[in-house]
């Protein structure tokens, strides 16, 4: 089992209680690591964000990020427009033998970039088809009403169900 990093730890105990018996080996969904995970969410949480929503939507084959909202304990909108943070973004090639390779890549970026980044990998990983044809639509949330803050992806995808009718004249 790996030991963190003392500074790490003390922020984790800090911020974070609910999570200061995880190691680095722990499956953390979306965020790569247990130290991406502890900052992300200690940073929204200085913020006094109390939820962060990522709008997207997608038809006809594309699909995009349509908006990230941020709202306080008393429903007012938090702006992120000017934060910055280390985050990293997931990026994909094809082999010489075609298959798939992703690698994250880390950089300092604008908070609301690094949200976008982790809803489309959370859309990645979910294998739901919420681009193409008719579409779909929908929002990852952090919500931090909760202990340890839920993180849900939330996905409405639309169908088209055609009928034959008949009709004698």
């Amino acid at each position: 089992m790996t030991e963190l990093e003392p500074d790490l730890q003390q922020q984790i105990e800090t911020t974070h209680p609910e999570l200061a018996d995880q190691h680095e080996e722990a499956e953390f969904g979306i965020f790569p690591t247990l130290k991406d995970r502890v900052n992300v969410l200690t940073r929204l949480k200085l913020l006094g964000i109390r939820e962060v929503r990522v709008e997207f939507s997608g038809g006809g084959d594309d699909g995009s990020i349509n908006d990230v909202e941020c709202v306080s304990a008393d429903n007012s909108t938090i702006s992120i427009e000017d934060e910055r943070i280390e985050g990293w973004a997931t990026r994909g090639h094809q082999t010489h033998d075609g298959t798939w390779q992703s690698e994250i890549v880390r950089e300092d970026m604008k908070l609301r970039e690094l949200l976008e980044n982790m809803c489309n990998d959370a859309l990645e990983k979910s294998n739901l088809d919420w681009y193409n044809n008719e579409g779909g639509q929908g929002h990852l949330i952090i919500d931090f009403s909760e202990s340890p803050p839920n993180v849900r992806l939330e996905v409405g995808i639309n169908t088209m169900n055609t009928d034959d009718h008949m009709f004698n004249l």
